[in-house]
């Protein structure tokens, strides 16, 4: 078998450059089974990769560039290079798509768009959206859906990896080489800092970690999920350096941390084993992780499902189906909730389990999950490097533009201005 050549970049003319910037995106395309479709400046098509695949194709209204499908499309390249990053969304069928801006000294080159891309199956509502946008006759509307059996399937959290992987193979193609030798600099810094890491000894200020540890626990207890993730990000700090950045030792004390908090726990409610299934959950979980930010992640989502179950013992009223649907969101408001779902869980009818739940806690249904999963939006703005894009699919939204209209609405300003007024000096955060 033939070795891959990487394609000769060239002299740094235009041409030249999308010319390679081409080639990475067509080898992006042909891995993943993902049609990718460019834009040029003028946001006319310029070329498509793995068109065969794409089922847009199908239909007129992808041709005509004055439709309402196209015109969508254009909206989202345009968004996409406002924000700098790439851009998640839904088109007017509902399937997934990644737009993402060629910007290269500060001039737009062009758009990049790989999708659609079908999450899990294709839903038939899609196909039903299919039909009507489109007008298709029974003919039609069977050979779209034999089309569509034949799509590549994701699952959602592959999304924001895909979506990571064409920046990167597209960051890689404009990046020049001033640019990778700045970021061997910073590598470079970054040793040295961990160098001293590791010769540090133990100071009079760490030897306060088993009052953090009690203040932590304490804090957890009583349901304070935001407090809790700021004491635990100083707590890590500090064994980080007692540790030396020994990954071994710094999850064993995480562990025992753990062991404190469910004992004290299980002391104070009786149901807290019902939150987390099992104490050899935590440990199950902990143990396998393989790195500093699985361990931090993987704690930080503990720390959330533990102390945000354990605010329940705040709701006061008698109902034990708003205690139930409360238990229910903080436990799930990383995934889709309905209240279809609340129905299925909880054998209540929606309409009068809306009205329950506003008059008992003062807030709609949607508005508590949208409140619990912003809280915990803004502890990850400040306190990781994860994108605005993964932020919103991490904790449940589909769409980065509605996370942002709602992210608005209850703190006044934006996911990424939050983080640049809030930003944690020692998190190293990416806007």
């Amino acid at each position: 078998m033939d070795n891959y050549i990487l394609p000769n970049r060239g002299s740094p003319g235009e041409n030249n450059l999308l010319t390679y910037l081409r080639k990475s995106i067509e080898a992006f395309s042909d891995i993943t089974g993902i049609p990718v479709t460019f834009f040029d400046d003028s946001l006319e098509i310029s070329w498509e990769n793995n068109e065969n695949k794409k089922i847009c194709n199908l239909f007129n209204s992808y041709s005509d560039s004055e439709s309402s499908c196209r015109k969508g499309l254009k909206s989202a390249c345009k968004f996409a290079s406002s924000l700098g990053e790439p851009y998640i969304f839904l088109c007017r069928s509902g399937l997934t798509n990644i737009a993402i801006a060629i910007i290269v000294n500060s001039e737009i080159l062009g758009y990049v768009i790989a999708g659609p891309i079908v999450m899990r199956e294709i839903r038939n509502s899609t196909i039903s959206k299919f039909v009507s946008i489109n007008d298709l006759t029974p003919a039609e509307e069977n050979v779209s859906i034999m089309f569509s059996n034949t799509m590549p399937l994701f699952e959602p959290n592959h999304i924001s990896k895909l979506a990571l992987l064409l920046y990167n193979s597209i960051t890689a193609s404009i990046t020049i080489n001033s640019d990778y030798e700045a970021i061997r600099e910073t590598s470079k810094d970054e040793k040295s800092i961990g160098n001293k890491i590791r010769n540090m000894q133990k100071s009079s200020d760490l030897e306060s970690i088993p009052d953090l540890e009690n203040v932590l626990v304490q804090t957890v207890i009583s349901g304070q999920t935001d407090d809790a993730l700021k004491q635990f990000a100083e707590y890590y700090d500090k064994i980080f350096i007692i540790e030396r950045g020994d990954l071994q030792s710094i999850k064993a004390k995480v562990l025992w941390l753990f062991a404190i908090i469910i004992r004290v726990a299980t002391e104070k409610y009786s149901g807290i084993n019902e939150i987390i299934d099992s104490e050899l959950e935590i440990v199950f979980r902990l143990s396998d992780v393989e790195s500093y930010d699985q361990l931090k992640n993987v704690s930080n989502n503990l720390l959330v499902k533990i102390s945000s179950n354990l605010l329940t013992s705040v709701y006061s009223g008698k109902s034990k189906i708003i205690a139930s649907a409360i238990k229910y969101v903080n436990s799930n408001y990383t995934n889709r909730i309905t209240l279809n779902d609340i129905e299925e869980n909880l054998h209540v009818n929606p309409s009068y389990f809306s009205s329950l739940f506003k008059n008992e806690m003062g807030i709609s249904f949607i508005g508590y999950i949208n409140q619990v999963r912003i809280d915990y939006a803004c502890h990850l703005l400040t306190e990781s490097t994860l994108s605005i894009i993964d932020i919103a699919l991490e904790i449940g939204f589909d769409d980065q533009s509605y996370f942002t209209k709602v992210f608005k609405k209850q703190r006044g300003v934006t996911p990424k201005e939050y983080r640049l007024v809030n930003i944690n000096p020692k998190g190293g955060n990416k806007i």
